[in-house]
């Protein structure tokens, strides 16, 4: 009896439960599932989530230092003022030391000849020194593949003269001092000559690089990024002073006496700016998210603008305690006198050598790089 009760109880309770069970089920089916219960029902199945993809940095700025190199360059075209001419059957110089001048003199005195300076001054007289670059750059993602870099860098390094420059720079010197002191000792006076040198060597020239250029990514992958890089800009070059002074001085005679001085100035000069192109290759390499090193190989072109500048400021300083000037000649109207032969006008930065064609230029570079 009891049991018949208690069964007859629970049947009653089920069908009053039963519609509202159904309900919520019924409910909860048609609501879609969370995507952390999509995901785990994903994995339950054995099938891979969807990733979430993350943004790609699309900004760099970089700080890098590193080797700068100037492969030589020393093509060019030379030309040489006219420094000796005859007037009034006299021989007239500008200088005794290179061009016709000294052609006129070797060919009154061809037994003490003169070295002329005429090949170096023709030729490229200077080069660069290796020096070191310092820089950065600001880089700016167009696609995965493709971005755009604007970039400074500073060149620090020396200008100086050729080793054959400095030969030739002492040849003269000595056969001036030598080929006078041979002449006017001919003269049966008292002769004396000299000649020096001053050179200022290994100079500061400083440049500055302005470039962009497009950058062509080889990988996809912001880990490990090889990359091509071309691209055009300026570069501004600072003034060097260097330069090479030549100083010579005869004199002749005892109780009236004669006295020249030959000054010869030499110098280069190059423009402070120019156009320059340049192509490269680099890699980079992320070390977390955000930063990561960078190295990085240029080779730059732009117009070689080297001169070579001479100047010349001929002298005589006669003086005399006696009545008259002493005159002493020689074959080819070579006369050492009041008159001659170092009275041919100034030359003030006449241009011997100009420079042509690209000048090469190669940096290489590390840094680092910030990314966001």
């Amino acid at each position: 009896m009891r049991l018949r009760s208690f069964i007859s109880a629970c049947l009653t309770a089920a069908v009053l439960l039963l519609p509202g069970a159904v309900s919520a089920q019924t409910s909860s089916s048609s609501q879609p599932p969370r995507p952390d219960a999509a995901a785990k029902a994903a994995a339950a199945a054995g099938q891979p989530a969807t990733p979430r993809r993350e943004r790609r940095a699309k900004w760099e700025i970089e700080l890098h230092g590193g080797l700068s190199l100037d492969p030589d360059h020393s093509a060019g075209t030379g030309t040489l003022p006219t420094t000796g001419s005859t007037v009034g059957g006299l021989l007239s110089f500008n200088t005794f030391t290179f061009g016709s001048a000294t052609q006129l003199y070797n060919a009154a005195r061809p037994g003490s000849p003169i070295t002329a300076l005429d090949p170096v001054l023709n030729s490229s007289m200077f080069t660069r020194t290796a020096g070191q670059a310092l820089g950065g750059r600001l880089f700016r993602a167009l696609t995965p593949r493709l971005g755009l870099e604007f970039a400074g860098e500073y060149l620090h390094g020396n200008t100086a003269f050729r080793p054959s420059a400095l030969s030739a720079l002492e040849a003269t010197r000595a056969s001036v001092a030598s080929s006078l002191q041979q002449t006017l000792a001919a003269t049966g006076q008292t002769a004396s000559a000299s000649a020096t040198t001053a050179i200022t060597d290994k100079q500061l020239a400083t440049r500055v690089l302005a470039t962009a250029g497009l950058v062509v990514n080889l990988s996809k992958s912001q880990r490990t990024t090889p990359y091509f890089v071309a691209g055009g800009g300026l570069v501004f070059t600072h003034d060097t002073q260097l330069a090479a002074q030549f100083d010579a001085q005869y004199s002749v005679g005892s109780a009236s006496y004669l006295t020249g001085y030959d000054h010869v100035w030499v110098h280069m000069q190059e423009d402070s700016r120019k156009y320059m192109g340049f192509a490269g290759a680099g890699v980079k390499q992320a070390l977390t998210k955000h930063i990561g090193i960078q190295a990085d190989g240029r080779l730059h072109l732009y117009p070689a603008s080297t001169i070579t500048l001479v100047s010349t400021t001929p002298g005589m300083a006669p003086g005399s305690t006696g009545p008259t000037l002493p005159v002493f000649n020689f074959a080819n109207g070579l006369q050492f006198s009041g008159i001659s032969p170092l009275s041919g006008p100034a030359l003030v930065g006449a241009q011997s050598f100009a420079g042509s064609g690209l000048q090469p230029h190669l940096s290489f570079t590390a840094g680092v790089f910030l990314r966001f």
